[in-house]
């Protein structure tokens, strides 16, 4: 958003002036640092979206043949991501429900999905900011990549505790660790 505020804001002008004086104004061509930056960040975000949302599948596929209980099916907790609006609790739902209830792993993904939800409202705070031209936006841009960061580690927690939870209800007894060598075993 910052990278793109002043292509943002030639554009407003542009229809300002248009409007006022019934003359189009000529667009410049986009600079080719920002087609770099938007393939790049592209290149960077991508993978990590099929990864993310490859992940939460199988996680609740695994979960509902564990039988925990879920809001959402599988597909629709990967497709509520595209869905406006419920986009902003379901996800998180169905992540929370890949544990079971009381699970203390639940915590977890509630404060990834806060750190989530900040950021999507930093993100825009810092966009309107951006193409405004204000350099406060600066500080807003570094919240949310902070934010941003909390939910990556988080995120990255959750998902290590569904593992382990999953790994405990498939596995009942097992503790996960080798066995020590005793005596009579040897």
């Amino acid at each position: 958003a910052w990278a793109e505020s002043s292509t943002l804001r030639e554009i407003v002008h542009n229809l300002r002036v248009e409007a006022a004086t019934g003359v189009a104004q000529p667009q410049e061509n986009q600079p080719v640092d920002l087609d770099l930056l938007s393939l790049l960040t592209l290149v960077v975000e991508a993978p990590f979206y099929v990864l993310l949302l490859t992940w939460q599948f199988q996680a609740a596929k695994t979960a509902q043949l564990l039988f925990l209980p879920a809001r959402r099916a599988p597909g629709l907790g990967v497709g509520s991501w595209f869905i406006p609006i419920v986009n902003l609790w379901f996800p998180y739902q169905a992540i929370r429900d890949c544990l079971p209830p009381r699970d203390p792993g639940r915590r977890v993904v509630a404060r990834m999905w806060t750190f989530f939800i900040a950021m999507l409202v930093m993100y825009g705070v810092a966009g309107v900011l951006a193409w405004v031209g204000t350099p406060i936006g600066g500080i807003f841009a570094a919240i949310t990549l902070a934010l941003g960061a909390g939910f990556a580690l988080h995120g990255s927690r959750a998902v290590q505790l569904i593992a382990d939870a999953h790994q405990r209800l498939l596995y009942p007894g097992e503790t996960g660790q080798p066995e020590q060598m005793t005596p009579t075993s040897q």
